[in-house]
This record gives C-alpha cells, sequence and structure tokens, in this order.
C-alpha cells in the first residue's frame, strides 16, 4: 500500500531542488537518460542528473541502464498538484553580491565568453602533440553550464559567493600588468585558487552531498564529476602524455590548489599564463566529459 503522504513529501524535496525539477521529472519516458533530458529541459547535465538520482533513491522513479522511467509512486503522487501545493520553492538562484560599484557583471561575462571562443577552439593537449578541436555552439553551452555552475546556492557557506570571486579574480587577473611581477603572480594565484572550490560546488550540485563536497580536493571529487581514470597525484610527465587531453589539463592545474604552491617560487609570465589557459581549458572538458551516472 503506498504512503501517500510520504510519497508527496518525497517528491516535494526533488521538486525543491531547482526551479525546472518538475519539467526534468515529466520527461522521463523510460528511453532517455540524463543527458537527453538536460537537453530537451535546458539545465546543466549535472543538475539534471542529480535530480534524477534523487528521485530515484526515493522511489520515484527506477533506473534501467542510463534511463529512468517512472513508478507508480510518482505517477500516485501526481506532479503538478505537488508542485502547486509547495508554492514558489527554494530553487538553486544566483547569489551573486556586486562589492564593487566598478564591476559589470555582465560585460565580465561577455569578456570570459570572448576569451574561451578566442582560445580553445582547439585545446591542445599539454604534455603530447594531440590536441581536440571544439565548436563555438560546444563552448558557448559550457560557459553557460560554467556560470550556471558558479551561480548556484549550494547552502555551502564555504562556497558562497564563489561565482563575484571569481569574476572579479578573471578581471583583475587580465587587468594585471604583465611588467610587474608582484601583481601578476597575486591575480594568477586568486584565479587559479577558484579551481577547488569550482570543482567542490560541481561535487555538491552533481551528488548532494555536502559533506562529500567540503573535503579537499582529491582524485575522489574529481572522480565524481567528470571521467577520471588516471592518478592525479602522479608526477611524471611520460604518465600524462598517453592520458586522455581532459585528465592532463585538469592534473597542470590540479598542484594550484594550495596557496603555498603558489609562494614556492616566482613563476614566468608565461607559466602563469599557461596555467590559467589549462583551467578554462579544465572547466570546458569536465562540462564535455561527465562522470556517466
Amino acid at each position: 500500500m503506498i504512503d501517500v503522504e510520504k510519497v508527496k513529501s518525497n517528491l516535494r524535496e526533488v521538486l525543491s531542488m531547482h526551479s525546472k525539477a518538475s519539467e526534468i521529472l515529466k520527461k522521463v519516458n523510460g528511453t532517455r537518460d540524463y543527458k537527453d533530458i538536460s537537453q530537451l529541459v535546458g539545465v546543466p547535465s549535472t543538475t539534471c542528473s542529480s535530480i534524477l538520482r534523487r528521485a530515484a533513491a526515493f522511489g520515484l522513479l527506477q533506473k534501467t541502464g542510463r534511463t529512468y522511467q517512472k513508478t507508480q509512486e510518482l505517477k500516485y503522487a501526481k506532479i503538478d498538484i505537488v508542485k502547486k501545493e509547495l508554492g514558489a520553492p527554494p530553487i538553486a538562484s544566483p547569489k551573486v553580491r556586486l562589492r564593487k560599484a566598478d564591476i559589470d557583471l555582465t560585460q565580465l561575462k561577455k569578456q570570459e565568453l570572448e576569451y574561451l571562443l578566442s582560445w580553445h577552439s582547439n585545446i591542445e593537449h599539454p604534455f603530447s602533440d594531440s590536441s581536440q578541436a571544439l565548436d563555438n555552439v560546444s563552448i558557448k553551452r559550457c560557459f553557460d553550464h560554467m556560470i550556471q555552475t558558479l551561480e548556484t546556492d549550494t547552502g555551502m557557506v564555504q562556497l558562497d559567493g564563489l561565482a563575484m570571486r571569481f569574476h572579479e579574480s578573471f578581471k583583475n587577473y587580465f587587468n594585471a600588468r604583465r611588467t610587474i611581477a608582484a601583481e601578476m603572480t597575486v591575480a594568477f594565484k586568486n584565479l587559479v585558487g577558484c579551481f577547488e572550490p569550482y570543482i567542490k560546488q560541481l561535487v555538491a550540485i552533481k551528488t548532494c552531498d555536502l559533506k562529500l563536497a567540503r573535503k579537499s580536493l582529491s582524485g575522489e571529487l574529481i572522480k565524481r564529476v567528470v571521467q577520471f581514470e588516471g592518478d592525479i597525484d602522479q608526477h611524471e610527465t611520460t604518465y600524462w602524455q598517453n592520458r586522455p587531453i581532459h585528465e592532463a589539463c585538469i592534473r597542470v592545474v590540479y598542484p594550484f590548489r594550495h596557496k603555498e604552491a603558489h609562494e614556492a617560487r616566482r613563476y614566468r609570465t608565461y607559466e602563469m599564463e599557461r596555467v590559467v589557459y589549462y583551467l578554462f581549458a579544465s572547466i570546458i572538458l569536465i562540462d564535455e566529459n561527465p562522470t556517466h551516472i
């Protein structure tokens, strides 16, 4: 016998995860996986996957292979009725605060997209001669997902304000005078320092496991958000020459997750530019190679 109140309570929790959670559930038909549904609804694949997994955990959906189908419980609960009862859910909304009057967020986002389109249409493998071409549509989609990820409120205090921190760091880095080492290094440190919280943000969104997301950046966290079979702590260049491009890009940025890594020695301008290039390459390729769930 179906416990109506419990089913509705579970459905309310799923619907409160995102403003488009109801649309995601409605697109489940037994033949679509999370990628198909994310494209139909227009949400990041990580967000869609998290909602489907939570619904399946509650018994509202049944997963077969990589596809989902509705259970009797979900059909009985009636999504539209529960959504109406729920009212305005605590959706994943932007928490962007302009702390400085001279920051034009729209212009910054435009500059960030222009940077990606200009430099990442053909991402070079950092340890070999191979590369991966991306068209403008793919880059734009990855950029939109990056913005949505940054602006999602995961409820983690440690990640509060990440979007503005990222945008400010981007602005300061690209405005830094290349002739002044100290200015360049500080801006570099702040920008690449956004990589770890960005991965944690993805983990929180994708797994809904805030305890896991609070852990220090490691191979465990990385594998929760991107297909990654390599050993992230491997230092040998020859090891990474034969690894996929997205894994090698992440490896370039990974050592800079701690502040002391930047202060160990003075980096030349071209070295910092290289790391920043692979920082954005990693963000793009993480979106292109999500973990299969």
